[in-house]
């Protein structure tokens, strides 16, 4: 939900491969995550090897993901999901990985768009890869490479007026 007089950032799926195809409130398709933002009008289609969305709550437990980019030089992003009744997991030290912790509630969900592109995602612990339709009581992650769907950020402010776009495959 979008409230008048408010601005808005957020991503949702769409089917793979859509571009603009016209608007009468002045979106504008923006090609980079720096250049995107609130108040401007962005429709911005998030590259699909580079990003993830993660969603639904772990519960009790913990969620684990480690990105593995393709360059192989790079190191792993490690990111931990700690559920609404769970604990942080126990610290440790590592050169070569970055941490997250996200004590997050159900309905949240975490768009990450990385610099470089992902070979692999390792899912340990309370998540699940998202399988359309069905519900788990764990966290789930959408892997945009391994679907026909894509991610797509919109970004602005809505005043008193209606604001549309529409896609073309």
């Amino acid at each position: 939900e979008v409230r008048m007089d408010a601005t808005f950032d957020f991503t949702i799926r769409v089917p793979l491969s859509p571009s603009l195809s016209s608007t009468d409130s002045g979106f504008v398709e923006c090609p980079s995550v720096s250049e995107c933002g609130p108040p401007n009008l962005n429709v911005q289609f998030l590259p699909r090897r580079s990003s993830l969305q993660i969603y639904g709550d772990p519960k009790d437990g913990i969620a684990k993901l480690t990105i593995i980019p393709m360059n192989r030089e790079s190191t792993n992003q490690i990111i931990f999901i700690v559920g609404t009744g769970g604990q942080p997991p126990q610290p440790f030290s590592s050169s070569s990985t970055t941490v997250i912790f996200a004590k997050r509630h159900y309905m949240d969900t975490l768009t990450l768009v990385f610099n470089e592109p992902i070979m692999e995602i390792i899912l340990e612990g309370q998540i699940k890869r998202n399988e359309e339709g069905i519900q788990t009581d764990n966290a789930e992650v959408f892997i945009p490479y391994e679907r026909v769907e894509a991610l797509m950020r919109i970004t602005g402010r809505i005043d008193a007026t209606t604001l549309s776009f529409s896609l073309k495959d």
